[in-house]
């Protein structure tokens, strides 16, 4: 596990890209980003990157740093997989899934919002 301090404005996640690696909020903000859509804000505490840990899957989304200044750890998918016991792997899973059921929602709301004006 390795910690990175990063600036605002720094994009460290890009919708489409691969990636290995579990990133966990130290200290700071960030703004997860799909198209036009504001998603969420991750505050201390949050983490992000399972869908490629898990799953090997690309982002699906745009991590922005909004912190003047931010904090993270990031751990190598594979390490990952060996570090973290099984149910704390379960847990993750769980959680994604519920991540993906909210943002299908979210933009299934905003859509008809749009077409009721």
């Amino acid at each position: 596990m390795t910690q990175r301090t990063k600036t605002k404005g720094h994009e460290l996640a890009k919708k489409g890209s691969k990636n290995d690696k579990l990133y966990f909020v130290v200290d700071g903000e960030w703004d997860v980003i799909a198209g036009p859509a504001h998603i969420v804000r991750l505050v201390r505490g949050s983490y992000f990157g399972e869908e490629s840990v898990l799953h090997g899957q690309p982002f699906n989304y745009n991590v922005v740093v909004t912190s003047e200044n931010i904090k993270i750890y990031k751990i190598y998918r594979l390490d990952a997989l060996k570090f973290f016991p099984e149910e704390t792997l379960e847990n993750m899973r769980e959680n994604y899934k519920l991540k993906i059921t909210s943002r299908t929602l979210l933009k299934r709301m905003r859509s008809s919002k749009v077409h009721e004006t």
